[in-house]
């Protein structure tokens, strides 16, 4: 199952209900999943904001430019106490860049 149906079915758990047919005359009771409509618009949903959210190349490089830029910025004097310093900064200015 993927980590999108599973978080379908998380937020939509199966709800069978009893329904009739529309037959005439049909006397054997269906039972449907109520929530089967929902948890397809929330998988669809799920994979398109995948898509959207997927890295480019383009991302990628612009990933690579900020780093060499911090690197640059080190050796003139700039002081990152650690690398997870060092790459949130990296990070925030590539975020900055795609929010506008």
């Amino acid at each position: 199952m993927s980590k999108a149906a599973q978080r379908a079915l998380e937020a939509y758990p199966q709800n069978e209900v009893i329904v009739y047919g529309p037959l005439p005359g049909a006397n054997e009771p269906n039972r449907i999943d109520d929530n089967l409509k929902y948890r397809i618009g929330y998988i669809e949903g799920y994979n398109q904001a995948e898509k959207d959210l997927a890295l480019t190349w383009g991302d990628v490089q612009l990933l690579d430019f900020y780093a060499m830029e911090c690197q640059v910025e080190e050796s003139k004097g700039r002081k990152f106490n650690s690398s997870q310093e060092f790459f949130e900064e990296v990070l925030r200015r590539f975020n900055k860049t795609k929010e506008e």
